[in-house]
């Protein structure tokens, strides 16, 4: 199963197009593809967070489209440990971004997920069977463009 997620990290890794910037910054080589944000910051148990102010939205929308960003990861874990108030702001958002030409995938991701229940591997505090239980709101949830599972198994342990 390891080998699995490994493989299909790698294949998305392989996929992701980017554009890169010399390192003088003073020329701008283009490269086809999309530019994509990971937006690790958008929901806190506390509500300090992105998504729960409007200015905070606002400006990171501002900051996308000045940047050509077309594709954001949004940590999704407002969707599952959230209230209806916090799915509430990331529907704003989500809706904001789609106007502006934005795609938005629900960002996750936890070490243990690539682990099974039961491994007895020292240390486990999660397992695949409750990332998968994760998707499965995120999904629910019914309106991200796609999902961006971030899962790094080397560092479980």
């Amino acid at each position: 199963m390891l080998r699995k997620w490994i493989c299909f990290i790698l294949i998305l890794l392989f996929l992701v197009e980017t554009r890169a910037l010399e390192a003088n910054h003073a020329v701008v080589k283009q490269f086809p593809g999309r530019r994509m944000l990971f937006v690790w910051n958008s929901w806190f148990l506390d509500g300090d967070d992105i998504l729960s102010y409007p200015d905070r939205r606002r400006a990171l929308l501002d900051f996308c489209h000045q940047k050509e960003i077309e594709i954001i990861f949004l940590n999704s874990e407002g969707i599952v440990y959230g209230d209806s108030e916090d799915r509430k702001n990331f529907r704003r958002f989500i809706r904001e971004a789609h106007r502006g030409g934005m795609l938005v995938f629900g960002l996750q991701g936890n070490h243990w997920w690539a682990i099974p229940a039961g491994s007895r591997v020292s240390g486990q505090t999660n397992n695949s069977e409750n990332g998968w239980r994760y998707v499965r709101r995120v999904v629910q949830f019914g309106m991200f463009d796609g999902i961006m599972d971030d899962t790094e198994p080397y560092l479980a342990n």
